[in-house]
């Protein structure tokens, strides 16, 4: 098997949620390939994903060293960082992923969350398919009531009771790791 088909099978695990195992299998393609960028961006996603924010710093810093235009890398560098709170360290990083790929909206993004206090961003919760208590509901679909004369139709709106709501998040919250940037 190749290293690319030996990743491809190490990310279908990673995106099936079992992290121990394709951190394993990260682990082997890199004793194989140790020069392998990808694979230590992957491993680093998988490290910052089970906690160990100075692992995934040390996979992200080696993919970005072994292909210095892997801007994802250098996105993902930089969330690890601010992870940590290096925020100086993380705006560097986000910078660097900019200057090598200026027009992902992603990168700004994050590096304008650092620059706004060093927020140390979260992964967003897993898709349960329930709506986020700070997001607030959507109206129901506007709807007709057309009586017997076609002279008169009335339009109604029908919305839910206002509920007090906690102060809202940014409206799209980013992570690079998150976003699984494999390539």
């Amino acid at each position: 098997m190749s290293n690319e088909q030996s990743l491809a099978s190490a990310i279908a695990l990673h995106r099936r949620g079992s992290l121990r195992e394709a951190e394993a299998a990260y682990r082997r393609i890199l004793a194989v390939a140790p020069d392998y960028a990808e694979a230590h961006n992957a491993l680093g996603i998988a490290l910052q994903q089970q906690g160990n924010a100075e692992g995934a710093v040390t996979a992200f810093r080696r993919a970005a060293t072994l292909k210095p235009d892997y801007a994802a890398a250098q996105a993902n560098l930089g969330a690890a960082l601010q992870r940590l709170g290096r925020i100086d360290e993380a705006a560097a990083a986000h910078g660097a992923a900019i200057a090598l790929d200026p027009t992902n909206p992603d990168y700004h993004y994050n590096l304008a969350l650092v620059r706004q206090g060093g927020v140390i961003l979260t992964p967003p919760p897993p898709n349960t398919g329930r709506r986020s208590p700070s997001v607030p509901a959507m109206p129901a679909p506007i709807t007709t009531s057309a009586p017997s004369c076609a002279c008169r139709d009335v339009w109604t709106r029908q919305s839910p009771p206002i509920e007090p709501q906690s102060p809202m998040i940014l409206p799209r919250p980013i992570f690079a790791i998150t976003t699984l940037r494999w390539r």
